[in-house]
């Protein structure tokens, strides 16, 4: 289901911009079984509560450059 515009496909578009957002379903599976065949991490957050609550945090975190990374 695409939720608040595709937001929740954002590695899709980025990858393919030039795909219909119709085939973002079909292509996070591929994408999201790929980074498990390779140990990539994949970061999904399934409630838009969460994605926005971690951006929040991930901002905090750039604000504070002794404490990043």
């Amino acid at each position: 289901m695409l939720v608040y515009g595709g937001l929740n496909f954002q590695v899709e578009h980025h990858l393919f911009p030039k795909i219909s957002h119709i085939h973002y379903p079909r292509i996070n599976k591929i994408i999201t079984a790929t980074c498990k065949e390779f140990d990539v991490q994949y970061i999904e957050y399934k409630k838009v509560k969460d994605a926005v609550l971690s951006h929040v945090s991930y901002l905090k975190q750039l604000s504070y450059p002794n404490l990043a990374h």
